[in-house]
């Protein structure tokens, strides 16, 4: 036989393939959601770019009335959810980060890992790229334009792709305030429960479809608020997304919940094809990579990293 005059060293198994590493305390899930997200985000801006969709600081391309109709119907889909979805994700981490820290010293990792970024992009770079970009042929010199035009015009914060960081910053510290106002203890996690049923998921997309249409009414969707340069338009969107997700953390639901049939295709604690389905056969197409990872919970109960399918 072939297998006769091996020796007991070359007999040994072959080992196994290799696993996400269990202390890394990455959810593969997660990461491949904000990959799809970020990847929207920059198609998003590119229709806004050749078709004409809204405002940018460039446009470039046909802006006839067909390649209008279709870039705003892709970016009016988008803005319906997208931006919601990353304030969700955020969110959810936000209530763990905060019981293990205190209010101190997460308010400390909020301003490092956000104020900073933002302080520097508001302050700096924002600056150098609108000056050089617009108005280095006008004339005024860079020093005499940041201190008499840049913040009458462009605002103190935010501004570009940091209106998300400063946002959520902001939703973090009025998180801070509220935890301190309520109960210095961590609220206690609930029970596993099932997953709202699909009546209640209409009600509340019609609710904020509702509230979002009255709010537009006093805010309009091409305007902001220039000192933060912050949309009040969609803010309904995103405090209620927001909320949603720091409820999620506190209410999971386990495999039996998601209704999926088994624990090995549950999704995290939430089912997110029941919230937004217009992004679900994408995301069940990126699960792959996260498949089998997991992560552990306060109450030592796993989270199962892969989607339903």
């Amino acid at each position: 036989m072939a297998g006769e005059g091996v020796t007991p060293e070359l007999q040994q198994p072959a080992p196994a393939a290799a696993s996400p590493s269990k202390g890394s305390g990455r959810l593969l899930f997660v990461d491949n959601i904000r990959i799809f997200l970020t990847i929207l985000v920059i198609l998003h801006h590119l229709m806004v770019i050749y078709a004409g969709s809204g405002g940018w600081i460039f446009h470039e391309g046909r802006e006839d009335e067909i390649t209008n109709a279709l870039g705003g119907w892709f970016c009016a889909v988008n803005q319906a959810y997208f931006m919601g979805l990353f304030l969700f994700i955020a969110a959810y981490f936000v209530p763990g980060s905060y019981d293990r820290k205190g209010p101190v010293r997460f308010v400390v990792d909020r301003l490092v890992r956000l104020g900073i970024p933002l302080l520097v992009y508001s302050w700096i770079l924002r600056p150098l790229f609108i000056y050089f970009v617009l108005h280095l042929r006008e004339g005024m010199r860079f020093g005499a334009w940041y201190r008499t035009v840049y913040f009458r015009t462009y605002g103190i914060l935010g501004g570009g792709p940091l209106w998300f960081i400063e946002l959520l910053l902001l939703f973090s510290l009025v998180y801070v305030v509220a935890r301190l106002l309520t109960s210095r203890r961590p609220p206690r996690l609930a029970p596993e429960g099932r997953f709202p049923s699909s009546g209640r998921v209409a009600l509340f997309a019609l609710l904020l479809g509702v509230v979002s249409f009255v709010v537009r009414l006093v805010f309009r969707v091409d305007e902001s608020f220039r000192p933060l340069n912050l949309q009040f338009a969609n803010f309904t969107q995103y405090i209620a997304l927001f909320v949603v997700g720091l409820v999620a953390y506190r209410r999971p639901i386990g495999w039996a919940g998601c209704g999926c049939g088994s624990p090995s295709s549950s999704f995290s604690c939430t089912r997110w094809r029941a919230w937004w389905p217009v992004t679900w056969r994408s995301l069940t197409r990126l699960k792959a990579a996260g498949t089998g990872s997991r992560c552990s919970r306060p109450s030592g109960k796993p989270l199962c990293a892969s989607a339903c399918a």
